[in-house]
C-alpha cells in the first residue's frame, strides 16, 4: 500500500494507492493492470503474495474540537494545533465499536499521527480481542495542511500519549513531507481499515472510485462514517500519476489503434466541482474585502462543513442554470 498526499497546502491527493506485484485471478475486467516498470516501484509484500481482492474500510475521525468550534464560528482560531476529539467525538468512535461496524477480521489499522484519527483508531477497534492483527501509524495519511489542527506534535509527545501505537517511523516535523521523500506501505492483508480525514478521504474517493460511481465525485464523509469498499486488483487504483508510466512501457504485441471520435464533446465539470464553485462565487459577492485566497479557503471549509442534502441544493441549483 502506498499512499501520497498533499503537496504543500494545496488539498489534492498527488498520489495514488499501489498493492503489490502479483495480479489476482478473477479481477475486474474495468481495472486496468499497473505496469512492472517506470517511475514508481511496486513492492513484493514480505511473507508470500497480496491478498486479492482487498476490502477497505475508510472511517474518518470523530468530531474534533476544531469541528466543535468551527461549527459554531466559521472560522479557524489558528491556536488548536493537533485538536483532540471533543466528548462527542469520543463517544462516537465508540459507538463504531458497539455497533460492530467494522469486522472482527481486520489484519490492519492504519491510522493518521494526528490525534482526533490516533485516538479514533483505538477507541474504534481497542487493541485486544475484538482489535485488529496490526496497527500502523503512517504521516501519508494525515490531513492536508488546510487549518490549525493539522499540524501535528512530535514523536515523542505522541507515544506519551498513545503508548499502543508505535510512533518511532516518523520524523520530529512529519506533518509536512515533500513528495520526494514520501514512503510507501507494504500490506499483505485482505481486510484494512484506514484511519483518517475529510479533504484526504475526499480527494481518495473523487480521484480512485468517481468513475466507477458518481456520487464519489464531491463526497465529504461525516464524523465517524464507515465506507466499505471493494478492490478486485491493483489495476482499480490508478490515477493521473501512472500515465507516463503506462507510455513509457515497452509493448508486447501490436494494439491496433482505436478509431478516432469525431466531435467528441468537451467533458462538463462534475455537479460537485460546479456546486462548489457556484459557493465560492456568491461567497465572493457577498465578501468584496477578502482575497481570492481566502474566499477559496472559507469556501472549502464551508463545503465540507455542509451535509450531503445541504451541498446538492447547490448542485441542483447548476443543474437548473448551468
Amino acid at each position: 500500500l502506498e499512499t501520497m498526499g498533499a503537496i504543500g497546502s494545496n488539498p489534492c491527493l498527488e498520489g495514488c494507492f499501489s498493492w503489490g506485484t502479483k495480479q489476482a485471478k478473477g479481477g475486474s475486467s474495468s481495472c486496468r493492470q499497473p505496469p512492472t516498470n517506470g517511475k514508481r516501484k511496486f513492492s513484493a509484500t514480505k511473507g508470500g503474495p497480496a491478498s486479492w481482492p482487498k476490502t477497505l474500510y475508510l472511517v474518518r475521525h470523530g468530531q474534533s474540537a476544531y469541528n466543535e468550534y468551527y461549527e459554531k464560528h466559521s472560522k479557524d482560531p489558528m491556536n488548536l494545533f493537533d485538536a483532540d476529539l471533543t466528548q462527542q467525538g469520543e463517544e462516537e468512535a465508540r459507538e463504531i465499536n458497539r455497533s460492530a461496524l467494522l469486522p472482527k477480521d481486520i489484519e490492519l489499522a492504519l491510522t493518521s499521527p494526528l490525534t482526533r484519527a490516533a485516538r479514533t483508531c483505538l477507541l474504534a477497534l481497542p487493541p485486544g480481542e475484538n482489535g485488529a492483527k496490526e496497527y500502523r501509524v503512517s504521516a501519508v495519511m494525515s490531513e492536508h495542511l488546510e487549518a490549525s489542527c493539522d499540524i501535528g506534535r512530535p514523536p515523542h509527545e505522541l507515544a506519551k500519549v498513545f503508548p499502543e501505537l508505535t510512533f518511532g517511523n516518523l520524523d520530529d516535523v512529519w506533518w509536512y513531507v515533500p513528495e520526494e521523500h514520501r514512503e510507501g506501505i507494504t500490506v499483505a492483508g485482505a481486510s484494512i481499515a484506514a484511519l483518517a480525514h475529510a479533504d484526504f478521504f475526499h480527494e481518495f474517493l473523487c480521484r480512485y472510485f468517481a468513475a466507477a460511481d458518481k456520487k464519489y465525485e464531491a463526497y465529504w464523509m461525516q464524523n465517524c462514517e464507515v465506507l466499505k469498499l471493494k478492490v478486485d486488483n491493483p489495476g482499480c487504483l490508478r490515477g493521473p500519476m501512472e500515465a507516463d508510466e503506462e507510455e513509457n512501457a515497452p509493448l508486447k504485441e501490436e494494439v491496433a489503434p482505436p478509431p478516432p471520435q469525431v466531435n467528441e464533446p468537451a467533458r462538463r465539470p462534475s455537479n460537485g466541482a460546479l456546486g462548489f464553485n457556484l459557493l465560492r462565487k456568491e461567497m465572493a459577492e457577498g465578501n468584496p474585502d477578502l482575497k481570492p485566497a481566502e474566499i477559496a479557503r472559507k469556501a472549502s471549509q464551508t463545503w465540507k462543513a455542509m451535509s450531503q442534502d445541504e451541498r446538492l441544493t447547490f448542485m441542483d441549483r447548476v443543474k437548473v442554470n448551468p
